[in-house]
């Protein structure tokens, strides 16, 4: 996948500008990110020791790092969208290329050079940020969570975040297959609707076949939101509960402390579980370099057999 749609896209110059600006935009996003979870300190402590006007001037804060959070995230999306589309104009070009010059015989053809492209430009994008930030971002706060937390915390953190991420690969595993499976059955049901509209006695198509596989796909996507929806909700409490003791028993955790860890925990898993948080996605974007690919691959073997001959 990334010899065949990425590294191309990389190497063409046009792509170079969004992709910068989409960098800069998510260090950028890091950054503020990082500041906000100091604040959180400072704001739930002047509520703590009931100072009004250390909670107005933590309000100015906010109000500051408010603004430049709005702006870092919007214009990451932009640049990011710009780029999925220069992502989506180099694959495709690339892939109509091919198809001009072999004349594949494949099917659902129109979905291959027009839907996947837009799909998998979209989606590696998207994905590729979100890697990228969890690969930066979790160096910091792993090490916020090492030096101002107990040890068993962190400790709990990090194989908590392993264990859910294993578990959810193995929960997500049939969701390649069944999301190409389901995106082919599309294809061919719309390649029978056009030929009838252009009046070619054929059967009726049936969505039966579409509906078992959406069915199946359905529940095994359902499996995996009930297991993303509960290690979302306990990542909330179990930083609590675990500091619980130090907060109540030996008084050695303020509330803005408190707060400041739970949120850096947060971070800390939301960056380890990334796998658990867009299996499903990573399982599109699969599905989709694995249809383009068999365009690519056609060709080629097409190629190798005239070269044979």
């Amino acid at each position: 996948m990334f010899k065949k749609f990425i590294l191309p896209v990389l190497k063409n110059k046009k792509s170079w500008p969004n992709l910068i600006l989409t960098l800069v935009m998510a260090l950028a996003f890091i950054g503020i990110n990082v500041v906000y979870v100091s604040w959180v300190e400072t704001f739930m402590n002047a509520f703590e020791s009931k100072d009004f006007y250390a909670f107005k001037i933590a309000l100015l804060q906010f109000v500051g790092i408010g603004g430049v959070w709005i702006l870092t995230y919007g214009y990451r999306s932009f640049f990011r969208k710009k780029l999925s589309f220069v992502f989506r104009e180099i694959i495709t070009e690339s892939l109509l290329k091919h198809y001009k010059i072999h004349k594949p015989n494949i099917t659902n053809l129109d979905q291959r050079l027009a839907e996947d492209p837009i799909r998998f430009s979209e989606l590696i994008t998207s994905l590729s940020l979100q890697a990228l930030s969890s690969l930066i971002s979790l160096p910091i706060y792993l090490y916020w969570l090492i030096v101002g937390t107990p040890w068993y915390v962190s400790v709990l953190g990090i194989s908590y975040a392993i264990i859910t991420t294993l578990l959810a690969r193995r929960i997500a595993l049939p969701l390649q297959k069944l999301d190409y499976e389901q995106q082919t059955r599309e294809a061919n049901y719309r390649y029978k609707m056009v030929q009838i509209r252009d009046g070619k006695e054929i059967e009726s198509p049936n969505l039966e076949e579409i509906k078992i596989n959406w069915l199946s796909l359905a529940k095994r996507a359902k499996i995996l939101s009930f297991f993303q929806s509960g290690q979302n909700l306990a990542s909330n409490i179990l930083p609590l509960i675990m500091l619980a003791p130090a907060y109540f028993l030996t008084g050695n955790l303020t509330i803005g402390a408190l707060w400041k860890i739970r949120s850096i925990w947060a971070e800390v898993l939301d960056a380890l579980s990334f796998f658990v948080n867009t299996y499903d996605s990573i399982a599109e974007v699969n599905a989709n370099a694995q249809r383009m690919s068999e365009l690519v691959d056609n060709n080629e073997t097409q190629e190798e057999n005239i070269d044979g001959k």
